[in-house]
């Protein structure tokens, strides 16, 4: 060493010379000795016995600057043996450079500097250095130098070796860098096997890889061709040295000769754009800049899918192995054993992670196993057949529902071999294959489970949708709803004891099917496949011309809804929205009993809500289940007095709720698959309806419509309650033959748990008034026996198939006999004829059975209503100014069928209503009530389908809807809104002891603080009783009644005080009359009567 490095210094990095006999001179440190005999003699001068005694020695050590120095020489002399193989080798090294982020090869580049030696470092033979002592002296000694003028002229040795990178691909040593060369490989070649362009560790001319033949085309060739091109034309910033000119110029000429070889690559769309220098602050930093970012053909494995998500890739072991798998990764060279069904990274076979999302669709899309599908209605089928599809779940995570075309299962041999045929991004769709043995087939044993779908199509806006399957106990088979986008929903259905037999599952969007597993013998669970819906019908787009008015009469035994779409009020039909997928036919009526039918509706239907007898898998859902058809069997499962009961009062839990909320969601259905964009609700109610059940009906209509509707698309516009009197008024208003012009026109609308009266004159509506006492009242089952029961029904059906259930019937009369009459059959053919005389009943009691029970005690029964309530429309219509002493009284709703029970078109029966009400109307004005009629000799005339068949006249039960749909001309309405009713009798007092009036205004809460009288002589109720139910009064009518003991009857104080107590709520008590309450404990004083009768042979009363 010289100058100060090598003071103090004992260690000369070459071999040790002989003491004598030595003919070499001491060499210039740095300086090439150019006498070709030179390695001659030094050969000949080297001791080669290892006894040095000398500590001045010196040690032998290869010159790391050997291999870039002869890397220099072979690249720039063409004639050189080495030449071909090192100009590969450097276009591999550059290669590596360019396409590292291509390939995602980790490449590392760790700068070095060649250490200064201390000046006063010591170092002696046989003593450790200090720190990298030797390392840096020997470095030291072998710098090239080069002569230089310092500033002031003087001649100095200069190096531009001092620094330099060392550059690792996937922690292997590649090579370095060189001022000469700009970059050289290791002597001794590892290239890791991410490489490509390599042979045993030698990296090669990556033209030698991609297309040895040169006929092919390469993205990754085209990626080179632009980059050399891109350094060839920045040429003019490399900007190095003067004293490298002949280096700079072999290294323009190398790129130069490779841009002419990767011509034939050239790709004028591709454009690059160059990165940063990965050698910062070296002579050569502004030349070796790779390629930025690349919108280049990233992946011929892309999968192609209509459905939005992240990019992903398919790979498979049926893979052509040719296939482009990432930028510049192909499918030979993934390690397919080891990849998982799906995953966010991976490795190649060369342990490179290539992190980017990924499938296998082998493993992620068949199940391990199928199952036999019995009874097959509307579920999706293969060539196969009755086999569930061979796909799992997450099929739909990645394709829509358009896209089970690509799926296919056909009969192979002994087994069936499922065929999946997946689209990708570039050339053609890879397809896969599984095969199944028969043994991978299940069979179960026993009833097919029953499967079903509501509703029937697809909106993606549309929230409420439901799944449901039925099984027997023992069936191990595992359920779960599968969405449209992939999900399962996490609650399944299993062979659990705790589980009832239907399971019904709330969704959050449309259904598509039902995901199926079958258990292991030894645990566990394995897939199955998949039961799907066989297609799906997208209802129409919304019209903002289109526009619907809805009328909903929901009344306690029946529930009528008429729809308006600009012609008119008409019956609104559900279609059978439900969707059947698989199953017996007893599953699918379980199934439809406890979610919606699958066949088509026409209201009216009985008003039927169900505790429900399904598995919900919602805690939110309220344990309840709207029902259109009722069976003997299961009678006892549904809720009593749905709209009047008690259970009201709970709020939005309430079965009032959950049967207007199913109703609404089916009406809103049929709305969105008509592409209706706006709904208009008008929703009816009784007058007499407690306080309660009014706010909890109309929050539902104003609040829970508006929130749970106006979000799927539709638009919910006006909605408007309208109560029952009216409406009925609205549908007869315009009618001739129902209107006393100037006179006083009554319509009256009996249903089933209310009757509904409106006064109207003149085109004005002059009062309304609500009885909570109607049909359900007169068959009342404490006098309806298991006989009367039984004759009725075989009546209506003809058949005794109710026979073993009439105990439960008895206890539900109401809604089963409500169902009996209206769905009756005659001569085996379903009764439609408008008229109610031609009903099965009244012909079979025309047919001389008036005086045999039952008929006689139900038609006892209905002369008490009919002429209490004609009775009461007389005394009403005192305090009433007309113009003209005409009335007009029209008998509508379901229950004024009963009067056709009393003779043939009610003519025997009308002379008692109309004395009743002449009787009414002529009573003694009580004391504080104005008699404002103008005459009392009025005859009055009765209509209605029951008593005086008229084409206008609509159907029963239709009368509230439709007046709910009408904007009559002829009917104005009541300038204010009435809370509660006239007292409508005499005698009461409050319990402060302030007089009731009949016209006295009592409101919901007042019920609670009055006092009946002592005895009901000289009241209302009692005037009818005397005028009324007097012995000469049946004998004038000749209508064959129960005269005894309809004499006999009396007013029970205590039990009126009863009556009121019990049609209370929370909020107030239902607004009637006193005189309906007195009216009611008259026909329930006659039930109890009739009930102590012991059974008669028929004929006899």
């Amino acid at each position: 060493m010289a100058g100060n490095n090598e003071a103090n210094t004992t260690r000369f990095y070459l071999n040790a010379l002989k003491r004598t006999g030595n003919s070499l001179s001491a060499p210039k440190r740095g300086i090439w000795n150019p006498n070709p005999n030179f390695l001659a003699r030094y050969v000949e001068s080297v001791d080669v016995t290892g006894e040095l005694t000398a500590d001045r020695s010196t040690h032998s050590v290869p010159s790391v600057f050997q291999r870039p120095i002869l890397f220099y020489q072979a690249l720039r002399d063409a004639s050189n043996p080495l030449h071909r193989a090192i100009r590969a080798e450097w276009r591999g090294l550059m290669a590596t450079l360019c396409l590292a982020r291509w390939l995602d090869l980790h490449i590392e580049t760790v700068p070095f500097r060649v250490p200064q030696i201390t000046p006063k470092a010591t170092s002696t033979v046989g003593a450790t250095p200090p720190g990298d002592l030797h390392f840096g002296a020997m470095l030291r000694n072998q710098l090239p130098l080069r002569t230089a003028l310092d500033t002031e002229g003087r001649e100095i040795q200069v190096t531009d070796w001092e620094d330099w990178w060392l550059i690792r691909c996937g922690g292997a040593v590649v090579g370095a860098t060189s001022p000469w060369t700009l970059l050289y490989t290791s002597s001794q070649p590892k290239a890791p096997d991410s490489i490509p362009w390599q042979r045993q560790g030698r990296l090669i001319d990556p033209i030698a890889h991609y297309d040895p033949r040169r006929e092919r085309s390469s993205f990754e060739l085209s990626l080179l061709c632009s980059w050399v091109q891109a350094l060839l034309a920045g040429r003019g910033d490399w900007k190095l040295p003067d004293h490298l000119a002949e280096h700079n110029n072999l290294i323009y000429s190398q790129l130069v000769l490779w841009a002419a070889d990767l011509d034939r690559y050239k790709n004028a769309d591709l454009r690059i754009v160059l990165g940063d220098s990965l050698f910062p602050g070296a002579l050569f930093s502004s030349i070796v800049r790779p390629p930025g970012p690349v919108d280049g053909e990233q992946s011929e494995l892309l999968l192609n899918s209509d459905k939005p998500g992240r990019p992903v890739l398919v790979l498979s072991t049926q893979l052509d192995r040719q296939r482009r798998v990432l930028r510049g990764i192909f499918s030979d060279r993934i390690d397919y054993e080891n990849l998982k069904s799906e995953g966010e990274q991976f490795q190649t076979k060369n342990l490179i992670t290539l992190r980017h999302s990924y499938i296998v669709p082998e493993k992620l899309f068949f199940p391990p196993r199928l199952l036999r599908i019995a009874n097959v209605k509307k579920a999706l089928t293969t060539d196969a057949g009755d086999i569930s599809i061979p796909l799992t779940s997450a099929f739909f995570r990645y394709f829509n529902y358009e896209n089970l075309d690509r799926v296919k299962l056909s009969r192979s041999g002994s087994g069936y071999t499922a065929q999946l045929t997946i689209p990708v991004s570039g050339g053609d769709p890879i397809v896969v294959t599984r095969k199944y043995e028969e043994k991978d087939v299940v069979s179960l044993s026993g009833d097919f489970p029953g499967f079903a779908l509501w509703p029937d199509s697809e909106d993606p806006e549309w929230i409420e949708n439901f799944a449901a399957y039925t099984a027997a106990q023992g069936v191990d088979l595992q359920v779960r709803p599968l969405l449209a986008n992939g999900q399962l929903l996490p609650d399944a259905a299993w062979a659990d004891p705790h589980q009832k037999l239907v399971r019904i599952w709330t969704c959050p969007s449309m259904p598509v099917g039902f995901a199926l597993e079958t258990p292991l013998e030894k645990g566990g669970r394995l897939e199955a496949g998949l039961l799907l819906r066989k297609k799906l019908i997208p209802p129409r787009p919304l019209d903002a011309r289109e526009s619907w008015s809805i009328g909903v009469d929901f009344g306690t035994s029946s529930t009528m809804v008429m729809v308006d779409r600009g012609q008119g009020p008409e019956d609104m039909t559900f279609h059978g929205r439900g969707i059947f997928l698989a199953g017996g036919s007893d599953a699918e009526t379980q199934i439809a009993n406890n979610l919606y039918p699958t066949t088509e509706i026409t209201p009216p239907f009985r008003t039927l809500l169900y505790r429900s007898a399904a598995t919900i898998f919602n805690p939110l859902v309220p344990p309840y289940t709207l029902r259109f058809t009722t069976s003997p069997q299961d009678i006892l499962q549904t809720v009593a007095d749905v709209k009047w009961g008690s259970q009201t009062r709970d709020g939005g839990a309430s079965p009032l709720f959950a049967y207007l909320e199913a109703l609404v969601r089916y009406i809103m259905w049929e709305a969105r698959m008509a592409g209706v964009q706006t709904v208009h609700f008008l929703w009816s109610y009784p007058r007499s309806l407690p306080a309660g059940s009014f706010r909890i009906m109309e929050d539902f209509w104003q609040g829970r419509v508006r929130h749970n509707y106006s979000r799927h698309g539709i638009v919910v516009g006006d909605v408007h309650g309208i109560s029952e009197s009216e409406a009925a008024c609205r549908a007869f208003a315009n009618a001739k033959a129902t209107v006393a012009s100037s006179g006083l026109s009554i319509t009256v609308d009996i249903g089933g748990g209310s009757t509904d009266i409106a006064f109207w004159s003149a085109n004005e509506l002059r009062d309304q008034v609500s009885f909570k006492v109607a049909g359900n009242d007169i068959l009342d089952p404490t006098y309806l026996k298991e006989s009367a029961l039984r004759e009725i029904l075989h009546i209506c059906f003809g058949n005794h198939e109710e026979e073993p259930y009439l105990q439960n019937i008895a206890q539900r009369e109401a809604i089963y006999l409500n169902g009996a009459l209206t769905e009756a059959k005659k001569n085996g053919i379903p009764f439609r004829d408008k008229d109610p005389n031609m009903h099965p009943i009244p012909m079979h009691i025309m047919g001389n059975n008036q005086q045999s029970v039952p008929w006689i005690h139900l038609r006892s029964m209905i002369y008490l209503f009919y002429t209490g309530l004609s009775y009461y429309l007389g005394v009403h219509a005192r305090s009433l100014k007309v113009a003209d002493a005409d009335i007009k009284v029209y008998f509508g709703g379901r229950a004024s069928a009963l009067l056709t029970w009393m003779s043939s078109r009610a003519r025997a029966f009308l002379p008692a209503m109309r004395r009743s009400l002449q009787i009414g109307l002529t009573r003694t004005a009580d004391a504080n009530t104005q008699i404002l009629f103008p005459g009392l000799g009025v005859d009055p005339d009765f209509l209605g389908l029951a008593v005086d068949y008229h084409p206008e006249f609509p159907q029963l039960k239709t009368e509230v809807a439709k007046g709910l749909l009408v904007k009559s001309t002829a009917l104005r309405d009541l300038s204010e809104k009435l809370d509660g009713s006239v007292a409508g009798e005499i005698g009461w007092t409050t319990r402060q002891g302030q007089k009731i009036d009949w016209q006295t205004w009592l409101k919901p809460g007042d019920y609670q603080n009055l006092i009946p009288p002592p005895d009901f002589e000289s009241t209302t109720i009692g005037h009818y009783r005397a005028e009324l139910l007097a012995q000469e009064s049946f004998g004038r009518f000749h209508l064959n009644l129960d005269d005894d003991r309809l004499k006999a009857l009396h007013v029970d104080r205590g039990y009126v005080q009863q009556l009121i107590s019990d049609a209370a709520d929370a909020n107030g008590h239902a607004s009637q009359p006193l005189f309906a309450y007195e009216l009611k404990a008259l026909m329930n004083a006659y039930a109890n009567a009739v009930s102590q009768i012991v059974a008669a042979p028929a004929g006899t009363n």
